[in-house]
C-alpha cells in the first residue's frame, strides 16, 4: 500500500508539472554531450515543455541568455581567468538548484591512495584550472608527480579509462559503478580523503512570472526519479524552499570565490 501511495503521488506531481507548462523553456547545456551537465539537464527536461540547445561550452551557451525562461547549468569555476566567459548574475531568485558533485580517485594500477608513487598519468578535466590546482596539491601531498591527460567531460574520462587509454582517473562519483567494472576507486571526497568537490548551479535566466516555481518543482520531481538516483550517485542537490535561499546563495558565492582565487 505504501509503494502504491508513493506511485500515485509521483504520477500526480508529474501530471501537475506538465499540465501547468503553458510557457516553453529553453534548456541550454553549457557542457559537453557526454558530461554531467548534459545528463542532468536531459533528465530535468523530461518534466517540462522545452527546447534543448547543446552549446558545448559556456561562451556559446551565454549567447542564448538574452532569451526568456532559459534553464542552464553554470559552474562555479567560471569565468576564472578567462575574460571571454561572461559573469552571470546569480541571486536568490534565479537559483533552481545547487548540485554538489563528490569526486573520486580510481585506478587499475594502484590499490590504495598511499600506494601512488613516482610519475603518474591521470585522466581528468583538461580545461579546469581548479582541478589542475587540486591535482598539483594532491601530488605535493603524496610526493607524486601527476601529469594530466586532458578530457572534455566526465563521460569522456570514463570512456578513456575503460578503453585502456589511461589507468588512473579523477572524476565525479556518479561514474563509480562504471569505473569499478575494471579497477577500484581508492579515495573519495565524500569520505574526506579528497578535499575537492564541484559546486554548480542550475539557473533560470530571465524567468517569467511563475516559471521559477515550476522549474524548482520540476527539479524536485526529477531528483526523486529512479533514473536520477541510479545515475547521479554522489550528487547532492539543494533546491531553494523559502527558508534556505540565502544559505544556498552564500554557498554558491563562496565556491566562486574559492575557485577564482
Amino acid at each position: 500500500m505504501k509503494k502504491l501511495s508513493i506511485l500515485i503521488i509521483s504520477i500526480f506531481v508529474a501530471f501537475s508539472i506538465n499540465a501547468g507548462s503553458t510557457e516553453k523553456f529553453t534548456i541550454v547545456n553549457t557542457g559537453s554531450k557526454t558530461g554531467g551537465f548534459n545528463a542532468m539537464l536531459t533528465m530535468l527536461g523530461k518534466t517540462i515543455n522545452h527546447n534543448y540547445v547543446q552549446a558545448e561550452n559556456p561562451i556559446i551557451g551565454a549567447s542564448y541568455f538574452d532569451d526568456v525562461n532559459v534553464i542552464t547549468a553554470w559552474s562555479t569555476e567560471w569565468p576564472g581567468n578567462n575574460p571571454q566567459i561572461p559573469r552571470i548574475k546569480v541571486n536568490e531568485d534565479n537559483i533552481v538548484a545547487l548540485t554538489v558533485y563528490e569526486t573520486i580517485l580510481c585506478s587499475r594500477e594502484f590499490k590504495t591512495i598511499d600506494s601512488l608513487k613516482g610519475s603518474v598519468k591521470i585522466g581528468t578535466w583538461g580545461d579546469s584550472p581548479a582541478v589542475a590546482k587540486f591535482i598539483k596539491s594532491l601530488g605535493d601531498k603524496l610526493d607524486v608527480k601527476f601529469t594530466i591527460v586532458p578530457y572534455g567531460g566526465s563521460g569522456d574520462i570514463t570512456r578513456g579509462y575503460l578503453g585502456g587509454d589511461i589507468d588512473t582517473v579523477f572524476v565525479t562519483q556518479s561514474k563509480q559503478s562504471k569505473i569499478e567494472k575494471d579497477g577500484k576507486c581508492i579515495a573519495f571526497s565524500s569520505k574526506g580523503e579528497l578535499d575537492f568537490a564541484f559546486i554548480d548551479a542550475i539557473l533560470l535566466i530571465n524567468g517569467e512570472l511563475g516559471n521559477k516555481i515550476e522549474a524548482r518543482k520540476a527539479m524536485l520531481y526529477t531528483i526523486n526519479t529512479e533514473e536520477w538516483q541510479t545515475t547521479q550517485d554522489g550528487v547532492a542537490v539543494y533546491v531553494p524552499n523559502g527558508t534556505n535561499d540565502t544559505e544556498l546563495l552564500t554557498k554558491y558565492n563562496n565556491a566562486v570565490k574559492f575557485n577564482n582565487n
